[in-house]
């Protein structure tokens, strides 16, 4: 398992719905959160081997800033 750490620009509830909408049907995430409390409103996503960049495209095609956090 990786756990992918991601900076979005995600504000409001609405938007977090889309990236529910946009990240349940990925069967190879296990687990996802997003803490609306960090002032970079951190996603992070346990998953087994999607290259961040997916994720990053995904999010953009809802327009959802995404960009991946490196460790």
């Amino acid at each position: 398992m990786k756990i992918l750490v991601f900076k979005t620009n995600v504000r409001r509830q609405e938007q977090i719905a889309k990236i529910k909408a946009l990240l349940s049907p990925v069967l190879s995430i296990r687990e996802w959160n997003l803490d609306l409390k960090d002032r970079d409103k951190i996603l992070r996503i346990v998953t087994n081997g999607l290259p961040p960049i997916f994720i990053e495209s995904l999010l953009e095609t809802s327009g959802i800033f995404c960009e991946e956090l490196e460790d």
